[in-house]
Order: C-alpha cells, then structure tokens, then sequence
C-alpha cells in the first residue's frame, strides 16, 4: 500500500492517477471488511 502511496503522489499522468486513485480505494474497502469480519472480543 506504502508503494501504492508514492506512486499515485509522484503520478503526473492524469488517467493513471485516477486508475491508481482507484486500486488504492478497492485496497482499503477490502481491508475494511476483513476488519469489519473479525469477531469482537468481549
């Protein structure tokens, strides 16, 4: 993801910023159902 970051910050061609926009938004909807899966502790 850290790549990802530096990536789309030093992206200068529009189209492939949004494309990288777009990958690192699908990577943190899956990392926020894998938190949302996990059982709560109580």
């Amino acid at each position: 993801m850290y790549q990802l970051c530096a990536l789309i910050e030093k992206e200068k061609d529009h189209h492939r910023f949004l494309k990288l926009i777009e990958e690192l938004n699908n990577l943190l909807e899956r990392q926020e159902q894998r938190l949302e899966e996990k059982p709560k502790s109580e």
